[in-house]
């Protein structure tokens, strides 16, 4: 780890570059009076500057958070607002007026694969031509050879810092560099490589914009990392984990509150004429065959937890979670475990809800599924309707783009077939007014992005919808009750006002 004091900056780069100190421009006192202002600025209290025009396109609650992440002395912000908010705009807008202002020479733009497009795309939009921008991508020498040329703003994927850390900070020796980091939760881990190259990388930038709906999907602690980011560990760099969870949770929310440079606003608070949000649960049986083969699965499963203590379980992780993954996959079909039939009552009730809702009321929908078998199965199932999709299978950035607008544009695309991890960030779907959760990802942080693909700036519908196939006496019902409880406890965590629509918790809830 790359440790930061308030004077000086001491780095070695492995490829090597010859070690080079130099000063941290910004103290911890001009830090603390800017996030003074920036709390001034978030309740209304500091006027908003002249803003180049963008108080012109920008909604309200945009233009303030762009306002307050140009305040002079700030060593960063996470804006860490809900999924649908408009993050890259803002981001965007904020980034012209720093640059404007001479602040700056550069922005590299660190983002996931899938969200290249979207950035270059939205440059396009609203700043056509005023900025020079160079995605560094390709094999090495194309990346190098990328890094070596003029322009305002150059992207990179993690995977692309994760190899190219010594060449990117070559890149930003040379030049006043806003780092902004998308979809910070990839940074999560401290000790994750990606991680590792992002602290390099920020110790040469000058400020940094972090950015992530979901910050904090599984633990409080995923947030540390992040945060450490912004500002260069100012927030946590007094703070000592426990073992106790709670504790750490209370104490992390505390920091987050009283120092970190945050902005964490939710669509009920900024977006009050989006529509509400209706979720419900559609249990089933399953067929005879299914049961059987689900009820062996699980002997097997208890069989093998009952050998097991404490020290030896942690050990098995890895076939634990194998066969309890065999379990979810029999729920949607015995095909997913190698079985020849893909007969399934899970499949007989998805049919049954895309046809009232495409063929009956003539809406569009977008389809949740975690495995690409039954990602498959249902491509083939529904192969009289124009489908788009994207998933793991879509590895083209240009075609996962096609699809996406393929699906929002064309009336006779009706249906989106997506894997959470896949299309769950960054993507705007609200063609659709509905979506169906085939089955859940068991990573937290894709299912909460997915549930804003629908529900976001650009949504007319009076409602949306989410339906959730869950088969009755199977682990499938734990699973939901699981992610709803992560979902909870990081709305906690970052003290959301509470959703007074039906959420997913009260749908089960009525099942009880």
């Amino acid at each position: 780890m790359i440790v930061i004091d308030d004077n000086t900056l001491n780095i070695n780069i492995d490829s090597g570059l010859e070690e080079i100190i130099f000063k941290n421009q910004k103290s911890d006192t001009a830090h603390q009076e800017a996030l003074a202002e920036l709390k001034d600025q978030l309740e209304g209290k500091s006027p908003i500057t002249e803003s180049l025009g963008w108080e012109n396109i920008l909604k309200p609650h945009q233009l303030s958070a762009a306002n307050a992440m140009t305040i002079p002395g700030l060593r960063g912000i996470c804006l860490f607002d809900e999924q649908g908010v408009g993050k890259t705009l803002t981001t965007i807008a904020a980034f012209d007026i720093i640059k404007n202002a001479d602040l700056i020479d550069a922005m590299l733009v660190v983002a996931p694969k899938t969200l290249v497009n979207t950035w270059i795309d939205e440059f396009g939009k609203f700043l056509p031509g005023k900025y020079r921008l160079i995605n560094i991508s390709g094999n090495k020498l194309s990346r190098f050879r990328a890094s070596q040329k003029s322009s305002d703003v150059y992207f990179i994927t993690y995977e692309s810092l994760t190899t190219d850390a010594s060449i990117v900070t070559t890149l930003l020796r040379q030049k006043r560099t806003l780092l902004t980091v998308d979809e910070s939760f990839f940074a999560k881990n401290p000790n994750a490589k990606r991680s590792l190259a992002l602290q390099a990388v920020r110790s040469y930038a000058n400020r940094a914009f972090v950015l992530c709906g979901t910050p904090a999907p599984n633990h409080p602690k995923d947030v540390i990392s992040q945060v450490d980011l912004c500002d260069e560990g100012f927030t946590f760099k007094h703070f000592q984990s426990t073992d106790n969870e709670d504790l750490d949770r209370l104490n992390i929310s505390k920091l987050l509150d009283s120092r970190a440079p945050i902005i964490r606003r939710t669509k009920l608070e900024v977006l009050p004429d989006l529509p509400g949000k209706q979720f419900r649960i559609i249990n089933y049986d399953l067929l005879p065959y299914q049961r059987q083969l689900y009820d062996e699965a699980k002997k097997q499963l208890v069989l093998f937890l009952h050998k097991l203590d404490n020290s030896t379980f942690k050990r098995e992780l890895a076939t634990y979670f194998q066969k309890r993954a065999a379990l979810l996959q029999i729920c949607i079909s015995p095909a997913l475990i190698g079985d020849q039939s893909i007969d399934s009552s899970k499949y007989v009730a998805l049919l049954q809800l895309v046809d009232d809702l495409v063929k009956m009321k003539n809406e569009k929908v977008v389809i949740w599924s975690a495995y690409t078998k039954s990602t498959n199965h249902i491509e083939k199932l529904m192969s009289n309707y124009e489908i788009a999709r994207v998933d793991g299978t879509v590895t083209d950035s240009d075609a996962r783009t096609r699809e996406i607008n393929r699906f929002q544009k064309d009336p006779n695309c009706k249906i989106f077939l997506g894997n959470p991890a896949a299309a769950g960030a960054g993507v705007t779907l609200t063609a659709a007014n509905n979506a169906i959760y085939v089955s859940l990802s068991n990573q937290v942080a894709s299912y909460m992005q997915s549930l804003d693909r629908i529900h976001r700036i650009g949504q007319n519908a009076d409602q949306v919808n989410y339906f959730f196939l869950i088969a009755n006496d199977t682990i499938e019902e734990s699973e939901i009750s699981r992610i709803s409880r992560k979902h909870s406890a990081q709305s906690d965590l970052l003290m959301d006002l509470a959703d007074p629509s039906i959420d997913l918790q009260s749908a089960i809830n009525e099942l009880r």
